[in-house]
């Protein structure tokens, strides 16, 4: 059983930790991961013990929470990026109108407490539309087929492929400018050859993406400053 604690450490920073209760740990453990912080504890204690173990360990959670990605915010005014490029959010009262781009601005209508499912829901749709074409040229190029995209709201990966073809990006990669996302693209197309990073699934990526470098590159300096979704 898990759960998502929100441990506020200032005003505007909120670091979320899960809480997990296991039948077989002798002891409570907390440690960081890509998302934030998991606390393992056993399946018998309260949950109250959990919460003192976080007070007792503020100061070493502020610490390295430096070093996770912030939370984006949705609110007007706040930035957010697109496609590489910095977008401020522009909330109207008008109960009719769809998320759309005026200039440097991201539009976006009817009740403030709906601006962020309909951010994700713009971003998922411009993720979409914009991606097709290019997994259709690299499928054709590469010889193979795939056989369906999804957008997932992911925070510590970036894509996935299976055997079967599917093909998953992170919400997150609509932040990233598009060489990017291809790079991401053809990297996870790579995959349904060599289901693992051996140096031929690096021969491969090369072969269809020759400045891959450049690009991952990117992802480890840049694309971990990105805000979480």
């Amino acid at each position: 059983m898990s759960l998502i604690y929100q441990f506020k450490i200032s005003e505007d920073r909120i670091i979320p930790i899960k809480i997990t209760k296991k039948f077989n740990v002798g002891s409570i453990s907390l440690r960081q991961t890509a998302e934030g912080f998991n606390l393992i504890m056993p399946s018998l204690l309260p949950q109250k013990i959990a919460i003192d173990f976080i007070n007792k360990n503020h100061s070493w959670l502020i610490r390295n929470s430096f070093s996770l990605p912030k939370q984006q915010k949705y609110t007007d005014q706040e930035q957010i990026m697109f496609l590489g490029d910095p977008y401020i959010i522009t909330h109207h009262d008008a109960h009719r109108g769809v998320t759309e781009i005026q200039e440097n601005k991201i539009v976006v209508y009817g009740l403030e407490s709906n601006i962020k499912a309909k951010i994700h829901k713009f971003l998922k749709k411009e993720l979409i539309n914009r991606t097709e074409e290019v997994i259709l040229y690299h499928s054709q190029t590469m010889g193979i087929s795939y056989t369906s995209l999804d957008i997932r709201n992911t925070r510590s990966r970036w894509g996935s492929c299976s055997s079967s073809g599917r093909i998953m990006l992170s919400l997150r990669l609509a932040l990233c400018p598009f060489d990017i996302i291809e790079y991401v693209i053809v990297h996870e197309m790579c995959h349904l050859f060599e289901m693992n990073h051996s140096k031929n699934f690096w021969k491969l990526v090369k072969q269809n993406y020759p400045t891959y470098k450049e690009a991952e590159d990117w992802l480890k300096k840049e694309g971990k400053k990105l805000p979480i979704l």
